[in-house]
């Protein structure tokens, strides 16, 4: 059984701080902030080392070596250099506001709030309120975000970078509609701006809508060839299509471009599971084990050990995994699968309701309450099972299949012509049938 989430929103974090520059930098400084913008890392580090002999260790040379630092993705030197240049002018706002993208990139969320807030007081300009969007984002204040991210918007109305966020804020809210407007406005302001077909297609990919998908994406990946979250959203598109191979081919692209990812090795692990690759999905688990401190990487675990029938093992992986997060729905259904392996039904049946009770929409534990109860012949605890899935998924077609085929074995012959037909009609809806 494939046993896989849905997770199609990857957030679009466009972090601002390697594009902030003070207006007036002229000399040696614009020279390292221009190699700073064409990449040119090593270039810029040997112009602030000459600068270094020659002029004053002002802000901006803090600013401009945490910037290098940040880049080079190390991020505590990065840190330290920011404080150093909020030190020599704590009314800095570009270096307040890069403290907080440090911080965001660092988990330190609720800090980063905190800075970035200090730095739309000190200038409340459109970088800084798009920086403080972002990281509002990331807590989950998405009305807050979608504040701050309309306020950049109303300063910088040309920048595309804001309208992309804020469809991401929207499309996190639900409101489908705004961020297909602001998808489409970016893509208006700037047609090669890849983040924009990402939120695009990645829209188009929740919808349903996957030659859109397919197109965005990849166009997103050619104008961006290493853009990791562009390949987890292709990646994503091939899963849902039915192709393993690509799917697992783009998650390895997104390790490769970004090794220190857990989503993207969790994506790769779990495709590597579904084509039977336990090896590589155990050394993929490990890498999610060395980034995270998560129960991502025992559920994982739990999986690679299920399919070699260590079912004990998955079950105590499985709890360790439930240890980290509560609400893990999924691994409450993975661990009951283990138990009804074991034959150990009541803590089975007792995973599977928890599975249930934390997502109604999840239909994997409906079908394995309702396998289990099928091993033990009880014909009305099916039927109590399909009759609360098609009460929390009216629009699944494959449930008023199963129920129409129990009827039938009950002999109850119109009950279940009426679910055939009730199960075709919604097969002819998703597939646009007249």
């Amino acid at each position: 059984m494939r046993l896989r989430l849905a997770a199609l929103v990857f957030a679009i974090l466009i972090l601002p701080a390697g594009a902030w520059a003070r207006p007036a930098y002229t000399g040696w400084k614009a020279d390292v902030e221009q190699k700073l913008i064409e990449g040119d890392f090593a270039g810029a580090r040997l112009l602030l080392k000459s600068a270094e002999s020659i002029s004053d260790k002002d802000a901006d040379f803090y600013f401009l070596k945490a910037k290098l630092e940040f880049a080079g993705g190390d991020l505590d030197e990065a840190l330290s250099l920011t404080e150093r240049a909020i030190d020599k002018d704590p009314k800095f706002a570009e270096a307040v506001g890069h403290k907080a993208v440090i911080l965001l990139r660092q988990g330190k969320r609720e800090e980063a709030e905190k800075f970035a807030s200090k730095a739309v007081a000190i200038e409340p300009s459109g970088e800084l309120y798009y920086a403080r969007g972002a990281v509002r984002m990331t807590l989950g204040k998405f009305d807050d975000a979608l504040q701050d991210l309309t306020a950049a918007i109303g300063l910088d109305p040309q920048n595309g970078d804001y309208y992309v966020s804020r469809g991401e804020v929207s499309l996190r809210k639900g409101d489908v509609d705004a961020a297909k407007k602001d998808y489409a406005r970016a893509i208006e302001l700037d047609p090669n701006n890849a983040n924009a077909y990402l939120g695009r297609g990645g829209l188009a990919l929740l919808v349903g809508d996957f030659q859109t998908a397919r197109s965005d994406l990849d166009r997103c990946l050619t104008l961006a060839p290493r853009h990791p979250t562009c390949s987890l959203r292709r990646g994503k598109l091939f899963e849902m299509q039915g192709d393993m191979e690509r799917a697992l081919a783009d998650y390895t692209k997104a390790t490769d471009n970004a090794p220190d990812s857990p989503e993207a090795w969790y994506e790769r692990a779990m495709t590597e599971l579904a084509l039977n690759k336990f090896a590589e999905a155990e050394v993929s688990a490990g890498k999610i084990t060395q980034l995270e401190k998560s129960g991502r990487s025992h559920k994982v675990l739990g999986m690679v050990q299920a399919t070699r029938g260590q079912h004990e093992q998955a079950i105590a992986s499985y709890t360790k995994a439930i240890k980290d997060n509560d609400d893990d729905y999924e691994a409450y259904y993975l661990r009951g699968n283990a138990y009804a392996f074991i034959e150990k039904d009541d803590k089975a049946l007792a995973d599977f309701d928890k599975a249930i009770a934390l997502n109604r929409r999840f239909i994997d534990p409906y079908l394995a309450k309702a396998n289990l109860y099928g091993a033990q012949r009880k014909l009305d605890k099916i039927l109590e099972t399909y009759n609360d899935a098609i009460a929390a998924m009216p629009d699944s077609p494959q449930l008023y299949r199963l129920r129409g085929e129990l009827y039938e074995a009950m002999n109850e012959y119109d009950k279940s012509m009426a679910d055939y037909r009730k199960a075709k009609q919604l097969t002819d809806e998703r597939r646009g049938a007249p």
